[in-house]
This record gives structure tokens, sequence and C-alpha cells, in this order.
């Protein structure tokens, strides 16, 4: 039997909206509801940059999620002001957080991943914080930037993301007695973006990955 748990949002009147997080007189901080594209792409899809400028006014995207991903967006509402934040995230000036959903078992608490990704170098330093036999739950810390990192890093140490079908992730989480949870989408969320200001702007999970998380603490089995 498999429970529809996190279906896909539809997009239209139902899909979850854009939720502002932060104001200061130099950025607008947003949470990004995954199937949303951060600007303009591949795809007829919702864009986050048209959204803001319609509902918020002139503003400067800085930095970009994955379609799939939910949570923390920096923009700027001048364009000095991204042009220092991007220089921020270029010089790794900026701390990121995510939390994650993966299949498998980690032996180790904190795992570090040094992986070059298209000949870049490339570091995450993942975090184990609770432990099933269908998966984990994890906070990750990327030290570079690079275009699917946190995917990329997990699915080659052996844990890919549930839902991640193009890093080989599950579509389906299976429990016990003939249970099983369709997982829509990758299981990513940025959870918290830092500056170099001091400024530290957090997202709470959004409602299909705390759903997930919910069936896998009451459902899981304990590793």
């Amino acid at each position: 039997m498999t429970l529809p748990y996190g279906l896909a949002l539809r997009y239209g009147s139902l899909m979850a909206q854009p939720q502002v997080i932060g104001k200061t007189p130099r950025w607008w901080v947003v949470s990004k509801p995954s199937g949303m594209l951060t600007v303009p792409g591949r795809g007829n899809y919702p864009v986050l940059s048209e959204w803001a400028r319609k509902e918020l006014g002139p503003v400067w995207v800085v930095h970009r999620l994955d379609r799939e991903t939910s949570g923390v967006v920096l923009l700027a509402r001048t364009e000095n002001d991204h042009r220092e934040a991007c220089g921020w995230f270029q010089e790794r000036k900026t701390k990121k957080v995510y939390t994650c959903l993966a299949s498998g078992l980690p032996n180790a608490p904190i795992i570090k991943v040094n992986s070059p990704i298209e000949g870049a170098p490339s570091i995450s330093q993942i975090e184990v914080r609770e432990t099933y036999r269908e998966g984990f739950l994890a906070r990750v810390v990327p030290r570079t930037g690079r275009r699917h990192q946190i995917r990329i890093h997990l699915s080659r140490s052996g844990y890919p993301l549930w839902g991640d079908v193009l890093y080989g992730g599950a579509s389906e989480i299976q429990f016990a007695k003939d249970l099983k949870i369709a997982i829509s989408r990758v299981a990513l969320h940025a959870s918290s973006l830092e500056l170099p200001t001091g400024e530290k702007f957090e997202s709470e999970l959004s409602d299909d990955f705390r759903t997930w998380l919910d069936v896998l603490r009451k459902e899981g089995q304990n590793a």
C-alpha cells in the first residue's frame, strides 16, 4: 500500500506561496516553496523573482535554489546591495545550512565530503541528526557553492536524498507492514542563511517535508 504523503503541490490557487521571513532596509528574505523557479528558466513554472517584483517592488536575486528545493532566498533591494551580497557568496563569507532526508545508514555522526564537481573543489559537511533503517535526517553545511552540490555529494557517499531520482534517490520509501510513502520532490530544504553582517534568517520546514519526517519518526525502525 502506498500512501500519498507529500503529494506534489498543484500550480495555481492551491500552490504554496512564498513567505516573507525577513525585511531590512537592504534585504527582502523569503522562503521559496518547492516547485518554483528562483529566476526564469526552462519549463512553465512559477518564478520567484517575478512574484517578488510584483508583490515587493524592485528586487535583485542574490542566489538561487533548485526548483524542487524549498527554503531561504536572499533578495537585495538595490543594485549596490546586490553587488556586495553577490561578492559575499563568491568569497564564501555567508553560511548556508540545509536540512535533508536521505537513504542509508551513516557510520559516523559527522561526514565531510571533499569531492570535486565538474573539476572544481567542492566540500560539504553532513551532520547526522536522526537515524532509522529507512533513512536519516541530516543538517548539511556546504563549504562551497557548486550546482547540485549537496545532492551530488550525498549520492556519491552512498546516501541519495529521498525523491532525488536524478542522483539515485527513491521516489517511494518502504516501511514495515507494507507501508510506503511517495516522495514527490527532492527532500532538501534551505533552513538558514547567515550574512557576514551578523544577520541570520531562518525558514521553517515546508509542509511536505514535515509530513515525511513525521512519518519517519512514527513508522521508522531505529537503526
